[in-house]
């Protein structure tokens, strides 16, 4: 019998102690074989269509013939082939056309120099003026961004838009914040007791000197300035607003307390993690299993898919992890209590530092009242401190 050309076939390396047994029930069953060739006594090659393999099996099985496959032809196998070949081709066709599509839109904002604006204020007057992602890059006025953002905030200094790939850079400078309002003709006085550790007049007229003691309301600067005749006779008095560098010594009082008891998350290892898909607006969620428990904590980390540096593609991947928790009470001793009061002291102290206060001497001890720990005393502190009082109109 003749090859059907429109067939699949394959070449067949057979092996075993049965094989004319093996081509024998084959037959029987109107199995055709082709190019049959004998190797060794008991191995031999055979060529038979795809769907005959399949119905061999059986003989396979009862004469223990060992079978493997050397080669696949025929018109279905190359179908196949070409098949693989071409779904390849049109998803790495469709890939680039997209790719390319997406290169020329905005798909990311990235602000740098801001400190004191939130990057959502700035992105709210660019989606505001219709710069929000998906925009074509040519259809942008960098210029005209620019003296956007410097008009409609009024916090910004100066700014600067660039575009690297699909992102868009603005870059920011603040404007200094005022010094406040004029000042009105005015006295220095103490804020509370203390010493004068040093005093710096630069307008009016000093009432204290270094080493001296005074007390709240007292006038460390007067806001005058004195013009004197030939005599030393005061001719004329103008009122203005005094300024100094004056730093008093005194004592300032500390509390702060911490609950006897606390909660802690103690986690019972039991997490569940699944992953969601951005596409454009779309959000896709991949099916995954739900704790049942209501004390978990979510985390998630999203990344935004680029290539080519700042090239980066209206995609996002988040993975989001849930962990199950027991809240479990707990007490502090007495020494996690201290190391916690203290380090938060020494938080409090570092603020004053950072402000130019010089810290003396620290005088604090802790108690127990009640359910709450408690530490208290004072600091002995040099700052430049006082409190203006208006005299003018």
């Amino acid at each position: 019998m003749g090859k059907n050309r429109t067939a699949a076939y394959v070449d067949i390396v057979a092996q075993g102690d049965h094989l004319e047994r093996f081509l024998s029930i084959c037959s029987y069953r109107g199995i055709v074989f082709h190019k049959i060739k004998r190797i060794d006594p008991d191995k031999m090659e055979f060529q038979m269509r795809a769907v005959d393999y399949i119905r061999c099996h059986a003989a396979i099985r009862k004469t223990g013939t060992r079978t493997a496959i050397r080669k696949k032809t025929g018109l279905p196998f190359l179908f196949a082939r070409w098949k693989k070949q071409m779904i390849f081709s049109v998803g790495f066709v469709v890939l680039f056309l997209f790719l390319i599509l997406q290169f020329g839109r905005l798909w990311r904002i990235e602000i740098r120099g801001n400190n004191r604006l939130s990057e959502e204020q700035i992105t709210n007057v660019l989606k505001e003026n219709g710069v929000s992602f998906g925009i074509r890059l040519r259809h942008m006025n960098l210029h005209g961004l620019e003296e956007l953002l410097r008009t409609s905030i009024e916090d910004i200094n100066w700014a600067s838009c660039s575009v690297k790939g699909t992102t868009l850079i603005v870059h920011i400078t603040e404007r200094l914040p005022l010094s406040g309002q004029v000042l009105k003709e005015g006295n220095l006085v103490a804020p509370f007791d203390g010493m004068i550790e040093s005093i710096v007049t630069r307008k009016g007229i000093p009432r204290v000197k270094a080493g001296q003691t005074v007390t709240k309301g007292d006038i460390l600067v007067c806001g005058e300035w004195v013009q004197y005749n030939d005599d030393m006779s005061v001719r004329d008095v103008t009122p203005l607003h005094a300024d100094a560098d004056v730093y008093i010594r005194h004592k300032q009082s500390v509390c702060i307390t911490l609950p006897l008891n606390y909660t802690v998350k103690e986690y019972t290892g039991v997490s569940y993690r699944h992953a969601q898909w951005k596409i454009y607006d779309l959000l896709i969620e991949l099916p995954h299993k739900r704790s049942k428990s209501s004390k978990t904590d979510t985390y998630t980390v999203t990344k935004q898919w680029k290539c080519l540096g700042k090239f980066y593609l209206p995609v996002w991947n988040t993975t989001v992890i849930t962990r199950e928790y027991e809240p479990v009470e707990k007490t502090y001793s007495l020494q996690e209590a201290s190391d916690i009061l203290h380090e938060k002291l020494d938080d409090f102290l570092s603020g004053l530092e950072e402000k130019g206060v010089q810290i003396i001497e620290k005088d604090v001890n802790i108690e127990l009242n009640g359910n709450v720990y408690m530490l208290s005393g004072s600091i002995e502190l040099i700052e430049n401190i006082y409190e203006r009082v208006d005299t003018g109109s």
